[in-house]
Formats: structure tokens, sequence, C-alpha cells
């Protein structure tokens, strides 16, 4: 779970626009030769200019692994892959 963490981290703070995955689920974090995971299948995901902090879109993602923003049709932020994290890590446990 650290490793998604760091994942999910790395793609909302450090890459030169944010980037929101929009569909966290089990089947999306692939793990490597070495059992580091990885993030994966982008075909969903936003990619969110530094100036802006939400974005607003049509809902998409896994029912289930989705945040409220979705269902209430807000804008999505970065919260809307923590959630989904969130969702994941409850899974786990």
């Amino acid at each position: 779970m650290v490793g998604i963490a760091r994942g999910l981290t790395y793609l909302h703070e450090e890459c030169r626009d944010c980037i929101i995955h929009c569909d966290i689920k089990p089947g999306n974090i692939l793990l490597d030769a070495n059992f580091c995971p990885k993030v994966a299948d982008f075909g969903m995901a936003k990619l969110l200019g530094r100036d802006f902090s939400r974005a607003l879109t049509t809902m998409r993602g896994t029912i289930g692994y989705l945040g409220p923003e979705w269902i209430c049709g807000r804008p999505i932020t970065k919260k809307t892959d923590v959630y989904s994290f969130g969702m994941v890590l409850f899974e786990i446990i």
C-alpha cells in the first residue's frame, strides 16, 4: 500500500501537471518481478494543469471505487483518487 500511495503522490504532486487517475482499483495495480506495485491503466486519467484544483468531467471509473463527488455531479479533485485508494485499502484489510 505504501508503494501505491507513493505512486499516487507522484501523479498528484511531482509530475509537471497533476494527473488524476480516475480508476484506482485492485485490477489496476500491478506487481513487477520484485513485487513492487505499479499504478496501471491510464485510459480514464484526467490531466489537470497546476493552475487548476478541480475538473468537471463525466463520470468514469468503476462503481464502488467512485468518490462521492462523482455521484453528486461536482468537479473532481485529487481527493477522488484518494477515496478510491481508501476503498482498495479497506478491501485489503
